[in-house]
């Protein structure tokens, strides 16, 4: 016996299926799931994750390469409105992972938030520093197993030159500050067939230092503006 009509819905047209156009994610990537549970630090003072074995996963979209050295298996979440580290940085806070062969962590990995399939160019945004004068950080990017077309140093300053001179050589100024210690290097383009969290890895492939210090990533789709925004510490976008 059929069940009751009430239970049956009657469509009067075809169903259309939902575009989702490809959406830039300036992704901060300080702002975690573990520190922003913890409000006593999340923007207001610094904090470690430390691995005590290699098995430990302190954060669980954020994992890095076990080294030898147990106290450089650290990744440090820094905050601060005054210090160089972060003071132009977006929300005043950096990640800070040790990294380099043959004793530090030898790779480091995210979890981005969801992004919408689509084509999109790779910056990587941070504070270079140098941990001593002959500190060198060069560094592979790989999406989703892909490698990217270009290699980013940690301690490599921006070069000088406008927006488009910049742009051309794959750089830009992410901060509304202009100092060239906050750089942020296209690494490449990448396809994205599904819509949904995607992996980045950040593997040395020269030199070793602590002082690796990551600001935000951004994925924006290859046909949009990719210079403009630009960010303040406090998290605005300014297009100028």
């Amino acid at each position: 016996m059929p069940p009751p009509t009430e239970y049956f819905h009657d469509a009067k047209a075809h169903f259309m299926v939902k575009y989702r156009k490809p959406t830039a994610l300036f992704w901060d990537v300080s702002s975690f799931e573990e520190i922003m549970k913890l409000p006593a630090y999340y923007k207001r003072a610094n904090y470690d994750f430390n691995r005590p074995t290699e098995a430990s996963q302190p954060i669980k979209d954020s994992y890095w390469g076990w080294g030898p050295l147990a106290g450089t298996n650290t990744l440090s979440y820094i905050y601060s409105t005054t210090s160089s580290i972060a003071n132009f940085a977006y929300n005043n806070d950096v990640n800070m992972l040790p990294m380099g062969l043959p004793n530090r962590p030898v790779w480091w990995e995210m979890k981005t938030p969801p992004i919408i399939k689509g084509r999109y160019k790779v910056w990587v945004c941070y504070r270079a520093q140098k941990q001593s004068s002959s500190s060198n950080m060069l560094c592979q990017v790989e999406v989703n197993g892909t490698l990217m077309q270009r290699t980013m140093n940690f301690t490599e300053n921006r070069p000088t030159g406008t927006d488009a001179e910049l742009e051309a050589i794959g750089w830009k100024r992410y901060t509304e500050n202009t100092t060239n210690v906050f750089a942020s290097r296209q690494v490449g383009v990448i396809d994205f067939t599904t819509t949904k969290q995607q992996t980045i890895r950040i593997t040395p492939l020269v030199g070793t230092q602590n002082n690796n210090n990551l600001d935000m990533i951004h994925f924006i789709p290859v046909d949009e503006n990719q210079v403009l925004p630009r960010f303040r510490p406090d998290g605005t976008k300014i297009f100028l």
